[in-house]
């Protein structure tokens, strides 16, 4: 790997306070900063034990030691660890009814209305939740099925067949659809 080129603009102030302090010309600058980088970076060797880091020449100032890195401390059991650099959505995919997701889970046919924001806030204006040993005996092709009683009982008069829905409508409802799909266990190409 080659040196940077120190004789460039960018370098210009690390010349200038190089030649300063050891009373060089710039052009002399750029030759010891040259050595000094390959001094560092020596090319890798292939065989033998790695070399020893090199010496800084004694006609140059000490560098600046670096900063305190702080060690971290032993993490307690229980505290959870931060991770950063971490998305996190800001926003929360409303839940649709009971209904829609359990005819979702049957892959039968329900409207986008439920998945629309209007859709979800009536849903859950609507939701009715009993005791939670309570159960309800739901028919799903030939078979009966026990399932909480949480249920939501939108009225009918409320939703809106998809082609009456506004483009919009539709934009928002399927976006909501879709990971409501993913949580369904629907495979990705059906």
């Amino acid at each position: 790997m080659d040196p940077p080129n120190y004789a460039e603009g960018q370098f210009e102030q690390l010349r200038l306070n190089l030649a300063q302090a050891m009373g060089l010309t710039e052009q002399e600058a750029v030759a010891q900063l040259t050595t000094l980088w390959r001094q560092r970076n020596p090319p890798a060797q292939q065989n033998g034990p790695p070399a020893a880091p090199p010496q800084p020449p004694n006609n140059l100032p000490a560098p600046a030691a670096p900063p305190n890195l702080a060690v971290p401390a032993e993490r307690k059991k229980g505290v959870p660890e931060i991770q950063e650099n971490v998305y996190q959505s800001t926003s929360r995919i409303p839940d649709p009814s009971d209904h829609a997701l359990r005819r979702l889970r049957n892959y039968e046919y329900v409207e986008l209305w439920y998945f629309t924001p209007k859709g979800c806030e009536v849903a859950a204006s609507h939701a009715v939740t009993l005791e939670a040993d309570t159960f309800t005996i739901t028919k799903a092709d030939s078979n009966l099925t026990l399932l909480p009683s949480r249920t939501s009982a939108v009225p009918k008069g409320h939703i809106i067949q998809d082609q009456h829905l506004s483009f919009s409508d539709m934009s928002i409802a399927k976006n909501n659809l879709i990971p409501h799909m993913t949580k369904c266990h629907w495979p990705p190409q059906l």
